[in-house]
């Protein structure tokens, strides 16, 4: 297991994965001396000012059967502070993620929206911030009480939807690869 951090000053020697960690931009110098069966990119795109470029990389840096399982937010109309206090650039639809991977070449196995009961939740505090504005500031860790409550409606979620996908959600995930090359 290996992992890619662009800023250096998240991370600490004293992790037991610390060396690991390759730590620099995710571009076109980041080239390891081998290709990898899994890439995962959670909450990584909406952060880049080149998504395709980097979903692209991802997809040259898999085996060719090979699977990048990505996890982005969902729908601009979704956009708090929290996204600004993140640094993130956009939020996804399905729509808008397919015609990303496309431009990449990305073959989609599976795309689903998740944390459906984020959603109304991050709707009122859209909506509360259009109507009182705030600046971000950093959310305090929940109590044990409220973690363990947000665990089990995300538990009972992925019961209940793994079979009916819902149209909506708080984040997207995608499961694909690289498309396959066609010998002419």
């Amino acid at each position: 297991m290996e992992g890619l951090e662009s800023d250096a000053t998240i991370v600490t020697d004293e992790g037991r994965r610390w060396g690991k960690i390759h730590m620099g931009p995710f571009d076109r110098e980041f080239q390891p001396a081998k290709r990898y069966s899994l890439i995962l990119m959670l909450d990584v795109l909406e952060h880049l000012p080149d998504p395709m470029l980097a979903l692209t990389h991802a997809l040259e840096l898999l085996e060719p059967e090979g699977i990048l399982l990505i996890t982005v937010p969902a729908f601009q109309a979704l956009w708090t502070t929290h996204d600004d206090l993140n640094h993130h650039l956009v939020r996804y639809t399905r729509t808008t993620f397919r015609s990303l991977a496309a431009s990449a070449a990305m073959r989609i196995d599976d795309m689903r929206y998740f944390n459906h009961w984020l959603f109304p939740a991050k709707l009122a505090v859209r909506v509360k911030e259009q109507i009182w504005s705030s600046s971000p500031r950093l959310p305090q860790v929940p109590s044990t009480l409220v973690n363990a409550i947000c665990y089990t409606l995300t538990r009972l979620e992925a019961a209940l939807c793994s079979r009916w996908p819902l149209p909506f959600g708080g984040s997207l995930l995608v499961v694909g690869g690289p498309l396959p090359v066609v010998n002419q």
